[in-house]
This record gives structure tokens, C-alpha cells and sequence, in this order.
């Protein structure tokens, strides 16, 4: 929904936190400033793509536990455009934490989870347009709402008159909460107004799935007769991940499987086969739902190797042989893994039940020649590696990476919500002999962007200066540097781009005899 803003007000209306109602919950609020303050003249974001959905599990009784691994994927689109002959200087999509505070309050008070920079120098245009998506892991804030959203709904069933199993054996789509835990926020600056912003939000809409509860089979009791059904097995589950992969080998693959019974507390045999060949017997105990979680690994799955190659096992006995692994010389390796149950007390595993899963590893790179075989030695091309250098300078004081500063605030000229405004200097380089392209160096506390620098390259052996303004308030701050943020540029060494300096920053907001005290302005960085 478009708002026309009063020019004089617009920080007092962004500082506002709005209540959205119900029926536009997830409807976009988008923000239209107008040229006077801050020369921006359109400025929209939408959700776009699949409702994200969130997985819960049952243990049989209740929902107990998010599956793991799961995240919140935002795709949405924006439309931003500057006034006049202004550029788009940036455009910054944002994951909030909205369960505290709205979207429409001061971003300072936002709790940022996630941020993606879409522009980070001038755009050549005046408008821009983009589609994209931010995931965001489930926070354990979002695991237990959907959590509660799945045990209100088996309780509300419950209410009617449903049976507690009829209700868990069913999968569930729960609709999103009228009152999102997160919120997509797109802000935008244009240029030459480095104090004017105006951000665009748009609730997450989420969905909850309540997984259905996979209950063994219970044999029926003979009418008239209390006999209690006779132990039996089911067919097992097994998986095997990551499958397919590709990528360096040789690889470890993880087997999972899940042992089933119509009763608990059993004693059952269990063994593995890879392609054929069986593996040693194990045996354990079932617990009281009837299951049990077994687990083993394929190592070196990809590596150049005879017949001497063998199958992790758990537990293995000192002198008991593995299962062989077959030896590849291509670069695609596949094969099948299979778990196979038995009853204790019976032998002939050709009426065990089974489960299997297949897998295949592709490796992108040849396996390395035997330590035997001579190969010719090959030129090295030349290489890049970007890093930084010891030295830098923040405010009026001087140190080195790694290291802790003291700086003194009450000299600076400028000041943003308690914040001081300092000098920031320091180089990075190119160690290496190769040319690097275009790569971003950023400045960090925490998760909160300082400063930005886009390099359009750096020759092989050059060093460039990078300087800038931060902001920081009296106290004691963590920085986090990161050279080729992005991951723009391939290195041969891609552990020494990063570095962390201790600030203590003193007498920000105090002046000096003879100066005027410092004033923020109305609107937030």
C-alpha cells in the first residue's frame, strides 16, 4: 500500500511501529519519501515464490522436535528508483527479527539476521529492479512456535473426540500465523543525501507442516481371546547422505538406518552389505516403541585404491574382516547399500527383512597418482591471494590488526545516534603474482556493516589503500575485517583475509573548550 509522507515528518513516521491488521498481514508497506528529504521516488518489496514451510515430528505422544537443517527461504522482489538526476548509491535487503519490535520502527532497534547487499557502489541507472532470496536457518525461536502451533492443533482435535493416534498418523498443513516472527525490509539511499533513507517491509509468511507419525503395526487380537500378538518385524528404513555428491574425493557418505518391530524391548540381529558383500552380524535391543537407530560409514568412497579398501563398521571386532570396496578408476562411483534384520535365535538371513539405498560420488577431481609412479612436474600458474596489510588507523589512534586500540572521540566532527564519527584507514594486498579482478572489502561488528569498499582489482604485488568514516559509541567494540567479502575472487590462500581489532572508543559526545556540542540528526543511519 502506497503512502504520500509529509516531507518534515518522515522520521517521525519510519520511528513509528504499526500494527497491521489481519486481513493485511502479509500485504507489502511501502514507503514513498518524498524529493525535499530524501530524493528517493519509489521504493516497493513483495514476497514471490513458494510459502517457506517448517517440518515438525512427533514422538507418538505430542510434537516434539523441528527436523533438522532447515531453513527459511525469502524470495520477494524490489523496485526502487532515485529522483531527478540522483543515482541509486544503495540498495540493502534485510531478514528482521519482527517478534519485539515493527518493521516501521528505527532499523537501529532491529534485531538483523540476515543482510545481502544488491548494490554497493553507484548504480548507473536510476531505477533498479531485482528478484532474489535470502534463507535463513530455523532459529530455536521459530522452531518452538511452529512446535506450539502443531500441539495447539492436536489438542484442538482432541477436543472433538478424535483419537490421539488418528490425529499424529496424518500429515498436517497448518496456514501462516497472523503474527509473523520475521519481517523482509529493503532500504534504499540515493546519492548525495548520505543522512536520507527510506526502507520498504513485507511480513515473512511462513507455513507450518505437522509430519504424520509412522506407527508400527499392531497384529489384532483373536476375538474373545487376550493373547498378545506375536513379536514380528518390519521392513527397515536406511538412507545414505550426501547422495548424489559431487565434488574432491575421496569422500566419507553417512548410513543411516531405523530398525522396526510390532513390540519393544526385543533383542533382533542386524548386518550390513555394500554391493553384495555382507558384513558382520550385530546384534540390540529395541526400545519400548519398537525401534532402534543404527548408523555406519563409507570412507574413501573416490579414492585410487586395490582391493584392500573396507567399509567403516560400528563397533567392529579387532580381527573380524570389513566389507571390500571395489576400486574405480573413473570419476563417477556408485553402488548400494543394504540393512538386513533378523529375529535372535534364527540363522537363514535369506528371509531376513531388508531395506537398500543407492548412492553415487562424482569427483571433479583425478585421483592423485601412487606414491610409486613418477609424473613429470608441471609449471604452477600464477597465483592470486588477497590479505591486508599489519597497519591501521582508526580515529586518532594507530595500531595493527589483531591487536587494541584507544581512541579518543571528543575531536570528531560529527555525530548519529550516540554514535561518533571516525576515521577509518587501512591497505589490503595482493600477495600473490596474478591479477585479481573486482573483489568488496567490509568492515564489521558482529553482524553490522560499517564500512563497505569495492575494489575494481589489484595487480599481482600491489597494495591499495582503503580509508572511509565509521561510527562508533563510548565503549568497548569487536571489528571484523573480511577481504573479498564475497568470495569474488579465487585464491591460492583463502585463510588470511580475515582479521579482528579491538576499539575502545572514549569521550564520544563530550567536547572540547571553545567547541560547539554536537548534535544527531533526525533521521537514522
Amino acid at each position: 500500500m502506497q503512502r504520500n509522507l509529509n516531507p518534515l515528518f518522515l522520521g517521525l513516521l519510519l520511528a513509528c511501529s504499526g500494527a497491521a491488521s489481519a486481513e493485511d498481514t502479509y500485504a507489502p508497506d511501502n514507503v514513498t519519501p518524498s524529493t525535499m528529504l530524501s530524493g528517493i521516488k519509489r521504493i516497493e518489496v513483495k514476497q514471490t515464490g513458494p510459502v517457506p514451510v517448517i517440518r515438525v515430528q512427533s514422538d507418538g505422544t505430542s510434537y516434539t522436535a523441528v527436523k533438522p537443517g532447515q531453513q527459511v527461504v525469502w524470495q520477494a522482489s524490489s523496485q526502487v528508483e532515485c529522483r531527478g538526476v540522483r543515482k541509486i548509491d544503495r540498495l540493502i535487503w534485510w531478514i528482521n527479527d519482527n517478534s519485539q519490535v515493527g518493521p516501521r520502527s528505527y532499523h537501529i532497534h532491529h534485531q538483523r539476521l540476515l543482510q545481502k547487499d544488491w548494490i554497493t557502489s553507484k548504480s548507473k541507472h536510476n531505477s533498479h529492479s531485482t528478484s532474489g532470496s535470502i534463507n535463513v536457518p530455523v532459529s530455536a525461536k521459530l522452531a518452538n512456535a511452529a512446535k506450539q502451533a502443531c500441539n495447539s492443533y492436536l489438542k484442538a482435535e482432541q477436543a472433538k473426540g478424535r483419537d490421539l493416534k488418528q490425529i499424529l498418523a496424518e500429515d498436517k498443513r497448518l496456514p501462516a500465523t497472523d503474527k509473523p516472527l520475521l519481517a523482509g525490509v529493503v532500504y534504499l539511499q540515493c546519492n548525495g543525501l548520505d543522512d536520507k533513507e527510506a526502507h520498504a517491509w513485507q511480513h515473512v509468511k511462513i507455513e507450518t507442516i505437522c509430519e504424520g507419525y509412522d506407527f508400527p503395526n499392531v497384529a489384532p487380537k483373536p476375538q474373545g481371546l487376550d493373547l498378545a500378538a506375536a513379536f514380528a518385524l518390519e521392513q527397515p528404513k536406511i538412507k545414505v547422505e550426501p547422495t548424489p555428491y559431487s565434488g574432491t574425493c575421496p569422500v566419507t557418505l553417512k548410513v543411516e538406518g531405523t530398525l522396526k518391530a510390532n513390540k519393544g524391548q526385543q533383542q533382533v540381529q542386524y548386518r550390513w552389505a555394500h554391493n553384495g558383500g555382507l558384513g558382520p552380524v550385530y546384534t540390540t535391543t529395541l526400545n519400548t516403541s519398537g525401534w532402534r537407530s543404527v548408523a555406519m560409514q563409507l570412507k574413501d568412497i573416490g579414492k585410487q585404491a586395490g582391493p584392500n579398501a573396507k567399509l567403516a563398521l560400528p563397533n567392529q571386532t579387532k580381527g573380524q574382516p570389513g566389507l571390500q570396496l571395489k576400486g574405480h578408476a573413473a570419476n563417477v562411483h556408485s553402488g548400494q547399500v543394504e540393512l538386513k534384520v533378523l529375529a535372535m535365535g534364527e540363522s537363514n538371513w535369506s528371509k531376513a527383512k531388508s531395506a537398500a539405498a543407492a548412492y553415487q560420488v562424482t569427483c571433479k577431481e583425478a585421483p592423485k597418482p601412487a606414491p610409486d609412479t613418477f609424473t613429470a612436474p608441471q609449471p604452477k600458474p600464477a597465483q592470486i591471494d588477497l590479505s591486508y596489510a599489519p597497519a591501521l588507523t582508526i580515529g586518532n589512534a594507530g595500531g595493527q590488526w589483531g591487536g587494541s586500540l584507544k581512541v579518543d572521540a571528543s575531536q570528531t566532527g560529527r555525530q548519529r545516534e550516540g554514535r561518533c564519527e571516525l576515521r577509518l584507514v587501512y591497505d589490503v594486498k595482493n600477495l600473490g603474482q596474478a591479477a585479481a579482478g573486482a573483489f568488496v572489502s567490509r568492515l564489521r561488528e558482529d553482524q553490522e556493516l560499517l564500512h563497505n569498499a569495492s575494489l575494481p582489482g589489484l595487480a599481482g604485488g600491489a597494495q591499495h589503500k582503503v580509508s572511509g568514516l565509521i561510527y562508533l559509541g563510548n565503549g568497548t567494540h569487536l571489528l571484523g575485517l573480511s577481504v573479498d567479502d564475497q568470495q569474488q575472487v579465487g585464491e591460492s590462500n583463502e585463510s588470511n583475509n580475515k582479521a579482528r581489532v579491538t576499539v575502545e572508543v572514549r569521550n564520544c559526545g563530550q567536547t572540547q573548550p571553545g567547541r560547539a556540542p554536537l548534535r544527531a540528526p533526525v533521521l537514522p543511519q
